[in-house]
C-alpha cells in the first residue's frame, strides 16, 4: 500500500481539474476585459507577454500541465514498486455514474467567479475546503476526476468473496469478475488494476 504522503498526493491529483478550470476562467475573464496586441518578438515583448500570462492566471494552467507528467510518473512508480496481490472478486459494477455529480461539483463554484472582485479568495477557500475534505477522507472511498478525465481511467466497485468492497481504477473496460485476478492496493479501499 502507498505511504500516507503518496496516498494524499494521489488524492490531490483529483484537484488538478480545479486548477485547470481556475486558470481557464481567469484567462477568459482577462481577455474579455483587455485588448490583445501583437508586438514584434523581442526580449522585452517576451517578458511583457510572460507578465501578462502570469497576471491572467497562466500559472494555474502551467501547474495543471506539470501535474500531467507527475501523475504518470506516480502511476509508473506504483505499477513497478508496489506488491501485486490476488483478488477473488464476487461482483463488479461500474462506478463511473457517480462521476457526473463530482464533475458538476468541480465546475459549479466557478460559474460566478468572474463577476466577483475577490475571486482569488473564494477560489483559495474552495481549494482549502477540498484539501481538508480530501485529507479527512483519505481512508475512505475516493474517486479521482483527474485520472478519469485526462488519463482515461474508469472507476469500478468491486466486491470480494470476503464481502469487502473496493473502488478499482482501471483503463480497461471490465465486465466479468474473472478479468481482474490481481490488484495493487493504493489506499484502504482503492485498488489499481495492474494490467493497465
Amino acid at each position: 500500500m502507498l505511504s500516507k504522503i503518496l496516498q494524499f498526493c494521489l488524492i490531490l491529483l483529483g484537484l488538478a481539474p480545479v486548477v485547470l478550470l481556475y486558470g481557464l476562467v481567469n484567462l477568459a475573464d482577462f481577455f474579455v476585459h483587455y485588448q490583445i496586441i501583437f508586438l514584434p518578438i523581442t526580449k522585452d515583448s517576451l517578458f511583457q507577454g510572460l507578465d501578462v500570462f502570469i497576471e491572467a492566471g497562466g500559472l494555474y494552467l502551467l501547474g495543471f500541465f506539470i501535474l500531467m507528467p507527475l501523475s504518470k510518473m506516480l502511476l509508473n512508480f506504483i505499477n513497478k514498486n508496489l506488491e501485486i496481490r490476488t483478488i477473488e472478486a464476487k461482483q463488479i459494477k461500474s462506478y463511473d455514474f457517480q462521476m457526473n455529480a463530482i464533475y458538476l461539483s468541480y465546475i459549479l463554484p466557478f460559474a460566478k467567479f468572474t463577476a466577483l472582485d475577490w475571486n482569488a479568495i473564494y477560489t483559495f477557500a474552495f481549494i482549502a475546503i477540498l484539501l481538508v475534505i480530501s485529507w479527512s477522507n483519505r481512508r475512505t472511498y475516493n474517486t479521482n476526476v483527474f485520472l478519469s478525465l485526462f488519463l482515461n481511467y474508469r472507476h469500478y466497485e468491486v466486491q470480494t468473496r470476503a464481502e469487502v468492497t473496493f473502488i478499482m481504477l482501471s483503463k480497461r473496460m471490465l465486465i466479468n469478475t474473472k478479468e481482474i485476478p490481481h490488484y495493487i492496493q493504493l489506499t484502504d479501499y482503492v485498488i489499481l488494476d495492474p494490467e493497465t
